[in-house]
């Protein structure tokens, strides 16, 4: 999948990828994995969230898993998240057939 504009992605996607709530339009995508960490600017790689998500997903990568907690029925956000973060995908197994708080585990990477 190729680099994308991101100005198209915002304008393609209005509500939030996690919630379903409006996003205001000049609220830029988040990346999942940061460019900074390598990230490209590809769709599988964006989300679009409101404010109340946004707040959540700052908090990295537990605040990613939060995410995907908060919202089971979304399938695509999880598809996302975990596509870009293989080892998130692990922990995300640790944690809930483990029966583990999310606040007790610290991340590994």
């Amino acid at each position: 999948m190729g680099r994308v504009d991101i100005e198209k992605y915002m304008h393609d996607h209005p509500i939030c990828e996690a919630c379903g709530a409006w996003v205001y339009p000049k609220k830029q995508p988040h990346h999942i994995v940061t460019r900074g960490a390598g990230g490209k600017d590809v769709p599988d790689n964006l989300l679009r969230l409101c404010h109340s998500c946004d707040s959540l997903f700052a908090h990295g990568l537990n605040g990613m898993l939060e995410l995907v907690r908060k919202y089971p029925r979304n399938n695509r956000l999880r598809e996302k998240v975990f596509n870009a973060r293989p080892k998130l995908r692990d922990l995300w197994v640790l944690k809930i057939e483990g029966d583990i708080p999310f606040s007790h585990i610290d991340l590994p990477f």
